[in-house]
């Protein structure tokens, strides 16, 4: 399974720490003994991932039903993630949504594709899912999705029901030049609430140099949160950028911008 897991992240105002090895590269390492090549061949690159961070008001802690941000990616890399990562509320938990290169999508073709996973999640519904496992357990939940370069994305996830053992949580991805909004699927978690997000650009193919990661380029707009369906009135909860750390084996460029339209961050992440 081509996806990146992130490590759940700490319950502080700055989460450090690179990302999890994902499925895929576990496979291709037990493919490789069976096969009888080297192992090393098959090593999943470390350190390769850049965060940035952001600022919500502490209200929003615990209270965000809705989370959209809007991205574009001016250079694509192979084997790159570009997600929105968010806490669950009242534990240690995560869920992310986002694009990725290079994956293994669910028909079987390897290409580009939209994934949205929440950690300890128990069913879902109207998608192409499956549960995952390794650093935690959970669901996730991916669609064949090809993306253009300097074409803005929003990503959305919103709460779209809650019941007697939690929350039915949606992902969507909307093409803001044609209006297109895809549907990702539905999970389902105990957690009726998430935390603010963060965002992280990681390449996450077999290991090289690291001033040979491959380069992209992406922006990311401020995060906002519960959208009060009515654009004159906008969201509850604005944020601003904090600040990034890195992984160690990757270089980087992060840049606040204004884009006059919303603030935002530019992050070049690779070298070659």
């Amino acid at each position: 399974m081509t996806t990146r897991r992130a490590r759940r992240p700490r319950v502080t105002r700055i989460r450090l720490g690179g990302l999890a090895r994902s499925l895929l590269s576990i496979g291709v390492v037990i493919s490789a003994l069976v096969v009888g090549q080297q192992p090393a061949l098959a090593a999943q690159h470390q350190g390769g991932a850049v965060h940035v961070y952001w600022t919500l008001p502490a209200s929003s802690w615990g209270n965000l039903w809705n989370i959209d941000q809007v991205m574009w990616v001016e250079q694509k890399a192979t084997k790159t993630y570009w997600a929105m990562q968010f806490g669950l509320a009242g534990t240690a938990d995560s869920g992310y949504m986002g694009l990725q290169t290079g994956a293994t999508r669910p028909d079987g073709t390897v290409g580009e594709m939209a994934i949205f996973s929440l950690w300890n999640a128990d069913k879902t519904r109207g998608g192409v899912c499956a549960a995952f496992s390794g650093e935690g357990n959970g669901l996730s939940c991916r669609k064949n999705y090809s993306f253009s370069t300097n074409t803005q994305y929003r990503y959305r996830v919103w709460r779209t029901e809650v019941d007697a053992t939690g929350a039915w949580w949606g992902a969507w991805i909307r093409n803001q030049s044609t209006g297109a909004e895809t549907a990702l699927g539905e999970i389902h978690i105990a957690q009726t609430m998430l935390n603010p997000p963060l965002n992280f650009t990681e390449y996450w193919g077999d290991a090289v140099a690291c001033t040979k990661v491959p380069k992209s380029i992406v922006n990311w707009t401020q995060p906002a949160g519960n959208y009060s369906g009515v654009s004159s009135l906008g969201y509850q909860y604005y944020s601003s950028y904090q600040t990034y750390d890195s992984g160690a084996c990757i270089s980087k460029t992060v840049q606040p911008k204004n884009y006059g339209w919303t603030q935002g961050v530019r992050v070049v992440a690779g070298s070659v």
